[in-house]
C-alpha cells in the first residue's frame, strides 16, 4: 500500500510538471484560467469531462424535439373559442381592425380584464386582421362575423414551440457555467435534452397554449427567456451589447404580462451560478434596471388587478390560511409535474375561511422537506439547487399570499417555474446514471424517452379539453364540482346554443356555491328575459320577466355600478311593455358606460316607440359613432327613417346593414318593405325572396312577396306564395287565396 500511494505521488508531480511546463510553452504563465479552463479542470478531476458534441447534433435534438411538440399540440390547431375570456379578448379587436396609430397608442393606455398587456393585445390585434372572418355561430352576436380560430391557435402553439427552442440553448449555455462542471460535465447535452423535451410536451402546459387568452403567457415568456439567455452569456462571457438586449427583452417582456417582474431576483441567481461577486458595486449597479422596471410594473400591475377586480376571494382569508394554501399550492404543482393527473383549468378554494381542516396543515410538512432539501443541495448539487430556487423564486408571487384571482393555484402558473423542476430532473438522470453504473445506459434513456412520449401523448388529450366551452366546463365540473366559474360559464354556453332551461340550472348551481356572485345573477337575468320570449302563455311570461328583473335588481346590490345588468334591465322593461321603466334603464346604461354602442340601439328602439324619432335616430347615430359598420344600428336606423317618411335614407341605412351583415334577413325584409312604398316591385321581390331564403318559416316574406307578385300581374306565382303563407300560419293568406286563386 506504501508502495502504491509513493507511486500515485510522483506520478502526480510527474504529471504537475509536465502540465506547467506546456503551459509556459503555450502562454507563459495562466494567472486567472478562463471559465472553460476552470470547467474542463473541474470536469477532469470528477470524471465527468464534457464530450464533444457537434453543432449538426445539437440542431438534430432541438428539431426533433420542437417537431415532437407541435404534434402534441396540434390538436389546439381544431379547437374553438372558449367563452372564458376569449369573448372578451378577441371581440375588443374590432376596434383595432385596421390597426391604425391611435388604436396603437390607446393599447398602452389601458387595462384589459384586470390586467397591463399592451404587446399582448397588439399581437391578438394582428392575428385579428390575418384571420379570415367566419359567421358567428351566435345569431345575437354584437359582431355578426368573428375571426377564425386557427390562426389564434397556431400563434400561441409557435410562440410555445420558439420558446422551447430557446430553453434549449439557454439551458445548454447554462449548463457550460463553471459550478456545472463536476454535476453536469459529460452528460450536458442529455440534460439539456431532458429540460427542453420536458418543456415542449408536459401536459400542464396545454392551459398556456390551449387558451387563446393566454397569448399573454406564451408571448411574456418568450421574451423571458430571451433575456435570460442575453443575460446568461453576459454573465459567464462578457459584452455590454448583451446586458443592453436582456434589459430590452426584459421590458418586452413586461408590457406582455406583469407576472415577468420575478426576472429580476432571477438575474441575481445567474449571477450565482456565474461566480459573480454578488456584493460588488458594479453587480450591483447592473441590477438597478431590472429591480427598477419590477417596482414600476409590479404596481401597474396591482392598480390593473383592482380596476378589474381580479383582487377577491383570497383576501377573505386570514393569512395563516394563505400560508397554508401557499404550501397546497407548491406541492401541488410539483407532484402534477411528475403526475400530471386531474388537470383541470380551475381549482378553486376548497372551504370558506375558519372552516380550514386541521389535515390541510400537514401541506407544510412537504415544503419544509422541501426548504431542507434545498439547503443540502447548496452544499452537494448545485444544479439541483439552482433547478429549485429557479422553481421557488418565479412561483412565489403566484403562489396566493398575495391576492389575485379567484383560485388556489392554476397550471398556467407553472409554465415558467417548471423549468426549474426540469433542471432537477436533469440533475437526477445524471444522478442514477452516475450511481448506478448497474443500469444499461440504452435502458435508462429508453425510459426516459418513453416518459416524455407519455407526457406528449397525454398533452395531446389534454389538448382537446380546449375544443369548445362545452368540452371544457364539463370536464371542468367533472374534475371540480365546486368550480363557481365553471358553472356559470357552462351557463352561458347553454344559453348561447338558447337551451335556456340548461343555464338556469347551471346558474342556480352557482348560485348555492357563491349566493353574492354577482354574473351568476346577471346571467341568470338574461336567461329569464330570453325564455319569457319563447312561452306560450302570458302568466308564464310575466313570471320570467319577474324573475329576470329581480337578478338584475340582485346583480346591481352587489355591483351598484354594473352596467350590463341597467342595459339588460331596459331591454326587459321593453319586452313586458313599460317603456319609462325601460327608458330609465338604459339611460342608467349609458351613464355607467357611455362608451357601449349597444345600450345606445334598444334606447334608440324605446324612443321610436314612444314616437320620439329625432331622439331615436340621435341614438342609433351615437351608436355608430362608437362602433361604424354595426348592421343592427344601421337597420334599426333604417326603420326610423322609414318612419319619419325619409324613405330614401331608409333604403339606404338597410343597404348599408346587409352590406355588414350579408345574411342580416330582417334588413331584406324591411328593405322590401319600403321598396313596395315605392312600386319597387322587382326590387321588393328580390329582397323578399333572400329573406325566405335565410329564414325558410317566415311567413310574412311569402306573403309579401305575393302581393308584389299580384302587381306585376304574375297570379300564378302569387298564388303560389300565399299557399306557402297559409301553410306557414299567416292570418290573411286564406283571404288572399279565396279572392285571387281561385
Amino acid at each position: 500500500m506504501k508502495v502504491f500511494k509513493l507511486a500515485h505521488f510522483l506520478v502526480k508531480e510527474i504529471m504537475s510538471k509536465k502540465n506547467h511546463k506546456f503551459q509556459n510553452q503555450q502562454s507563459k504563465q495562466i494567472k486567472n484560467p478562463s471559465p472553460k479552463e476552470v470547467v474542463h479542470s473541474a470536469a477532469n478531476k470528477a470524471g465527468t469531462a464534457d464530450k464533444p458534441i457537434s453543432a449538426a447534433t445539437k440542431w438534430m435534438g432541438i428539431t426533433v424535439i420542437v417537431l415532437a411538440g407541435f404534434f402534441a399540440y396540434s390538436p389546439t390547431l381544431n379547437n374553438d373559442y372558449t367563452n372564458w375570456d376569449d369573448n372578451s379578448y378577441v371581440a375588443q379587436m374590432y376596434a383595432l381592425e385596421k390597426l391604425n396609430w391611435e388604436g396603437v397608442k390607446e393599447r398602452f393606455h389601458e387595462y384589459h380584464m384586470g390586467n397591463y398587456h399592451p404587446l399582448t393585445m397588439l399581437s391578438l390585434s394582428v392575428d385579428y386582421n390575418l384571420s379570415e372572418m367566419r359567421k358567428a355561430s351566435d345569431p345575437d352576436s354584437p359582431r355578426p362575423y368573428e375571426p377564425d380560430p386557427f390562426l389564434f391557435h397556431l400563434n400561441n402553439l409557435m410562440l410555445h414551440l420558439a420558446i422551447t427552442f430557446v430553453v434549449f440553448w439557454w439551458v445548454w449555455l447554462l449548463f457550460s457555467a463553471p459550478v456545472f462542471a463536476s454535476t453536469v460535465g459529460k452528460y450536458r447535452f442529455e440534460a439539456t435534452l431532458i429540460v427542453a423535451a420536458l418543456f415542449a410536451l408536459h401536459p400542464m402546459h396545454v392551459e398556456s397554449v390551449a387558451w387563446v387568452s393566454e397569448r399573454k403567457d406564451v408571448l411574456y415568456t418568450l421574451f423571458f427567456v430571451s433575456s435570460l439567455y442575453f443575460y446568461t452569456s453576459y454573465a459567464l462571457n462578457g459584452g455590454w451589447w448583451k446586458y443592453g438586449t436582456a434589459i430590452f427583452l426584459f421590458l418586452l417582456s413586461l408590457l406582455s404580462k406583469g407576472q415577468a417582474v420575478s426576472l429580476a431576483p432571477t438575474v441575481v441567481l445567474i449571477d450565482w451560478v456565474a461566480s459573480r461577486k454578488l456584493i460588488s458595486l458594479k453587480v450591483i449597479l447592473e441590477k438597478i434596471p431590472f429591480f427598477g422596471l419590477s417596482l414600476i410594473f409590479g404596481i401597474v400591475a396591482i392598480k390593473a388587478q383592482q380596476s378589474g377586480n381580479a383582487i377577491a376571494d383570497i383576501a377573505d382569508y386570514y393569512w395563516p390560511e394563505r400560508i397554508v394554501f401557499a404550501a397546497y399550492g407548491t406541492f401541488q404543482y410539483i407532484v402534477k409535474q411528475v403526475v400530471p393527473t386531474g388537470l383541470a383549468p380551475l381549482y378553486p378554494y376548497p372551504f370558506k375561511s375558519g372552516e380550514l381542516p386541521l389535515a390541510w396543515w400537514l401541506y407544510l410538512l412537504p415544503v419544509l422537506a422541501l426548504l431542507y432539501g434545498t439547503w443540502i443541495a447548496f452544499k452537494k448539487n448545485m444544479g439541483v439547487f439552482l433547478g429549485i430556487m429557479f422553481f421557488l423564486v418565479n412561483i412565489f408571487l403566484l403562489l396566493q399570499l398575495l391576492p389575485v384571482g379567484s383560485a388556489v393555484m392554476a397550471d398556467r402558473y407553472s409554465y415558467i417555474p417548471s423549468i426549474g423542476l426540469y433542471i432537477v430532473a436533469a440533475m437526477g438522470y445524471i444522478y442514477v446514471s452516475r450511481k448506478y453504473r448497474i443500469i444499461p445506459s440504452t435502458f435508462l434513456k429508453g425510459a426516459v424517452v418513453v416518459y416524455i412520449a407519455v407526457l406528449g401523448g397525454l398533452t395531446a388529450v389534454q389538448s382537446e379539453v380546449w375544443k369548445d366551452s362545452m368540452t371544457l366546463w364539463n370536464h371542468t365540473l367533472k374534475l371540480q364540482p365546486k368550480a363557481v366559474v365553471a358553472w356559470n360559464n357552462r351557463g352561458t354556453t347553454k344559453e348561447k346554443f338558447k337551451d335556456h332551461l340548461g343555464a338556469i340550472s347551471d346558474f342556480d348551481e352557482a348560485i348555492k356555491l357563491k349566493p353574492d356572485y354577482t354574473h351568476a345573477y346577471y346571467n341568470r337575468g338574461t336567461a329569464y328575459k330570453e325564455q319569457a320570449q319563447l312561452v306560450a302563455t302570458p302568466q308564464e311570461r310575466d313570471n320570467l320577466i319577474k324573475k329576470a328583473l329581480d337578478d338584475f335588481d340582485k346583480a346591481l346590490l352587489f355591483d351598484p355600478a354594473f352596467a350590463e345588468a341597467y342595459h339588460n334591465k331596459g331591454v326587459t322593461y321593453d319586452i313586458a311593455g313599460d317603456l319609462q321603466a325601460a327608458h330609465k334603464a338604459l339611460s342608467k346604461a349609458i351613464e355607467l358606460n357611455p362608451i357601449n354602442p349597444d345600450p345606445y340601439i334598444n334606447r334608440g328602439v324605446v324612443f321610436g316607440k314612444l314616437g320620439k324619432t329625432d331622439s331615436s335616430i340621435m341614438d342609433f347615430n351615437k351608436s355608430l359613432e362608437l362602433k361604424p359598420n354595426n348592421a343592427s344600428a344601421y337597420s334599426n336606423r333604417g326603420l326610423a327613417k322609414d318612419l319619419s317618411g325619409d324613405t330614401l335614407g331608409s333604403i339606404a341605412d338597410y343597404s348599408k346593414a346587409i352590406e355588414a351583415d350579408a345574411d342580416f334577413q330582417t334588413a331584406y325584409s324591411n328593405r322590401g318593405i319600403v321598396r313596395m312604398k315605392l312600386k319597387d316591385w322587382n326590387g321588393a321581390i328580390n329582397d323578399f325572396t333572400k329573406s325566405v331564403e335565410l329564414k325558410p318559416e317566415f311567413a310574412d316574406g311569402y306573403y309579401l312577396r305575393a302581393s308584389c307578385y299580384l302587381e306585376l300581374k304574375n297570379n300564378a306565382q302569387a298564388c303560389a306564395d300565399f299557399a306557402l303563407a297559409k301553410q306557414l300560419g299567416h292570418p290573411r293568406a286564406d283571404q288572399q287565396l279565396a279572392l285571387h286563386c281561385k
